[in-house]
């Protein structure tokens, strides 16, 4: 595959990419037939997930800076101590060391704050669109029960009608009989 190419996958894997990676329940049919309502949340709910994870790697990389530079402030701190490192002109190196540490310290605590705020507005968006899914999909069971009853009313109609037919047919065979008895007689 080139670097242009993308996978083609199936609509199997495509359901089950969404769905381990929670960004949306969805089924064979949404996929067969998408609406634009569809489309429009779907598309949504991914650059909502693409863009918390990419907070996440801009926030790993964040805290493996910050681990490298405390793995540096404790190999420095510990030469100190040991009495290898004499020299005082390391002291403010390792003052803005640990000033770097405080500051991705406190850039990555507001990162965290920021995804759980992302979280938060994804969760309630989703809610407020199954609450809107579940309600549509109780008018569509309405109204198939609606038709299903006018289905019933009308085989009923067909019915009595058929009867009705029938049964004068028979009273018009009895009086052609009588017609033909009376045509005789006369």
């Amino acid at each position: 595959m080139s670097k242009f190419e993308y996978p083609i996958l199936s609509r199997a894997d495509i359901i089950i990419i969404l769905k381990q990676s929670q960004i949306a329940e969805v089924k064979e049919g949404d996929l067969k037939n998408p609406n634009p309502d569809f489309v429009a949340d779907l598309y949504t709910r991914l650059l909502i997930h693409l863009d918390a994870l990419h907070e996440y790697a801009s926030l790993i990389l964040s805290v493996e800076s910050a681990k490298s530079v405390e793995k540096e402030y404790k190999g420095l701190k510990a030469k100190l101590s040991d009495g290898a490192v004499q020299d005082k002109s390391l002291e403010p190196k390792l003052v803005e060391r640990q000033g770097k540490v405080e500051q991705l310290d406190k850039l990555r605590s507001q990162l965290e704050k920021e995804r759980d705020l992302k979280f938060e507005e994804s969760t309630k968006e989703f809610n407020n669109v199954k609450m809107e899914v579940e309600s549509k999909r109780r008018n569509l069971e309405a109204r198939q029960k609606k038709v299903e009853d006018v289905v019933a009313e009308v085989d009923a109609i067909t019915s009595k009608m058929n009867m009705v037919k029938e049964s004068g047919g028979v009273k018009v065979q009895e009086l052609v009989g009588r017609c033909e008895e009376i045509d005789q007689q006369v």
